[in-house]
């Protein structure tokens, strides 16, 4: 029963739109899958949510809405679902421990900016306290977000990021317009065509996901 948190110190990196996309995956794969929106500021999980259920989209995966108790609602859930993935907020604090405490694996999307590598320290502190406690646990991944599709246009900060020592999964989100298209209408890349190229990414990151050690 993995719990994959998906966090960042910095707002606007794609934590939601992968998070989304990413439960979507697990649940199409025949887990019984849960989406928690830990984000009582933004609460974009949520609003996903209300907007799908608004229109008539029936999704896959379930969303519910925790500001607090989040490592209870974790072991309550864990009897459940198969797989729990955290939506967290664009902030971390000493409130936010808990949620990296709760997580089997943590993904960190970033974009390729040099601001993004700044603000991503906060959040890389919290988890490698947290690892000395459980000694590695819990497992940590990069996911690059927005990318440009020429990989050469990434290379000096894919070599800031290297300097972290923390894997970065070979799958990557290209900036599509697909991703904030179905986000607003309540739904994922799931339903879009099998050769759309958002959906073969969140695919490819899914199988990476789960095969990673």
């Amino acid at each position: 029963m993995p719990v994959y948190a998906f966090v960042n110190s910095r707002g606007g990196v794609g934590k939601t739109t992968s998070s989304i996309n990413i439960a979507t995956a697990f649940a199409r794969e025949g887990n019984r899958t849960v989406l928690i929106d830990h984000d009582p500021r933004q609460g974009t999980a949520s609003r996903w949510k209300r907007e799908a259920d608004d229109i008539g989209n029936e999704n896959e995966v379930p969303v519910i809405k925790v500001e607090s108790g989040i490592t209870r609602v974790v072991n309550d859930l864990k009897q459940v679902y198969d797989v729990i993935v955290i939506d967290g907020p664009a902030y971390l604090d000493n409130s936010n421990t808990a949620l990296i405490a709760s997580a089997d694996v943590v993904v960190l999307p970033i974009q390729p900016s040099q601001t993004d590598l700044w603000a991503v320290k906060t959040a890389l502190g919290w988890i490698e306290e947290r690892q000395i406690i459980t000694g590695g646990t819990p497992l940590a991944y990069f996911l690059l977000n927005r990318c440009h599709p020429d990989e050469r246009v990434n290379t000096a900060e894919l070599e800031g990021l290297k300097e972290f020592g923390v894997p970065i999964l070979k799958a990557r989100m290209v900036n599509r317009i697909n991703y904030s298209r179905t986000l607003k209408e309540g739904t994922t890349v799931f339903s879009l065509p099998a050769n759309d190229k958002a959906r073969q990414e969140i695919k490819a990151i899914y199988e990476e996901l789960t095969w990673a050690p």
